[in-house]
């Protein structure tokens, strides 16, 4: 088996099938959710990435190769990352997570490719986007029909409980009864013998 550890770095490449500039111009113009997943998606899965640089150094053991420090410099964002790929099998495991420099508000958004080398599956990792956009939307919404939301001043003093208006204090107990017996006394129950 191969063993041992090493540095893959490359410079002035592209990424394939990944545009990540895309994503950043949906941010900017999204107003419906919805509509703003597809058109990541869209954007996700066509188009190319150029990159300045590519970094991983990795690790070989029993036949894997591992790295948890990817790190990829596109102009629009920093994606960083790790992957396990198996050599025997020919398989992939990698995920990197991008942050776009012009949106430093938006979350970060993830790409997966899991499966064969020659043809692994592309996940999407945007839920924490698509509420972002979903968020800022509502809030929009809320400033165009001038809807404020107010939140409860903690430092401003409540009323005591025996103050509040409604609130009555409880009736006497009856006669006999004392506070460890606050219903009265306790008779037998059932019905008396014959």
């Amino acid at each position: 088996d191969l063993e041992g550890e090493g540095l893959m770095s490359v410079r002035d490449g592209a990424l394939s099938g990944l545009d990540v500039a895309g994503v950043g111009v949906e941010i900017d113009r999204a107003d419906d959710p919805l509509e703003f997943l597809q058109a990541v998606r869209a954007a996700l899965d066509s188009g190319e990435t150029p990159f300045a640089t590519l970094n991983a150094p990795f690790d070989v053991s029993g036949g894997r190769l591992t790295t948890d420090s990817l790190r990829i410099t596109t102009g629009p964002a920093l994606g960083v990352g790790d992957a396990s790929i198996d050599l025997e099998a020919g398989e992939m495991d990698l995920t990197v997570e991008f942050s776009l420099y012009a949106q430093a508000d938006a979350p970060p958004f993830g790409v997966s490719l899991v499966g064969r080398l020659s043809d692994p599956a592309r996940r999407l990792q945007v839920q924490a986007l698509q509420a972002f956009v979903a968020q800022r939307a509502a809030r929009a919404l809320s400033d165009r029909f001038g809807l404020e939301q107010t939140e409860p001043d903690a430092e401003s003093p409540q009323p005591p409980l025996d103050d509040t208006p409604g609130l009555e204090a409880p009736p006497e107990p009856p006669s006999g009864a004392s506070p460890a017996d606050p219903v009265g006394p306790v008779g037998p129950v059932g019905s008396p013998g014959p």
